[in-house]
């Protein structure tokens, strides 16, 4: 799970870990001296890049429809726009596959962003250098984006990211590979939600700045994941 700058990591009992996940890695640019005495052992492992003496937060102007200028990878890869059948709906999104990729990760993003979240495509720019497969998709329609109470509704979130993990796995690029979650605000809740189901088969949920508390009542059930 991913602290962005500046925010302080969520308190223990609000950690995954205590819902049952198999491995909790905190990880936080900047961080407090001590402030992993301040959360505890509720996670296997705390990472901090720098901890200053005196630390504070520093607002950081976010752009996330941005284009992201693309990239030159080292590893051949495919890129496609695409569109993830969920029920009744068609939702666009961008299948990148290297070749020869040992696993593909799904990004859930968080509400007011979308597939061309510029913060997102740079990470998944990243991971297809290390040879990962990823999928950016819109988790709702254009219209469906006019009534707020969508954005923040997990559940139906997390309905269209089992429905895009199945059209995944059913692509002949990515069938046979482990799939994982990169959610973030509340699609990282959805990512917690969905790969808590009994039928899921996720390799690992990562969480940046995400809001992890909301599917609470479902997180037990997350026991494979290493979230």
């Amino acid at each position: 799970m991913a602290s962005p700058p500046g925010r302080r990591p969520e308190p223990p009992a609000r950690l995954p870990g205590s819902w049952g996940a198999a491995r909790v890695v905190l990880a936080t640019p900047v961080a407090p001296p001590g402030w992993q005495d301040q959360i505890g052992r509720d996670a296997d492992e705390m990472i901090a890049d720098t901890a200053p003496r005196h630390a504070a937060a520093v607002p950081v102007p976010r752009h996330a429809e941005d284009p992201l200028p693309a990239g030159n990878l080292r590893l051949p890869w495919t890129e496609a726009e695409v569109e993830v059948a969920a029920g009744a709906v068609r939702l666009p999104g961008l299948l990148t596959m290297p070749s020869g990729a040992t696993g593909a990760v799904v990004f859930v993003h968080g509400s007011g962003s979308s597939r061309r979240s510029s913060r997102n495509r740079y990470v998944a720019s990243v991971l297809n250098e290390a040879g990962l497969g990823t999928l950016l998709f819109d988790l709702l329609t254009a219209e469906e984006e006019f009534d707020r109470r969508n954005v923040f509704d997990v559940g139906l979130l997390a309905h269209r990211l089992e429905a895009a993990t199945g059209w995944l796995v059913s692509q002949p690029a990515a069938g046979g590979l482990p799939v994982g979650y990169f959610g973030a605000s509340t699609g990282a809740a959805a990512a917690l939600l969905a790969a808590a189901e009994p039928t899921a088969d996720i390799a690992a949920v990562i969480s940046r700045g995400g809001r992890p508390i909301l599917p609470a009542h479902g997180c037990g059930r997350c026991g494979r994941p290493r979230c």
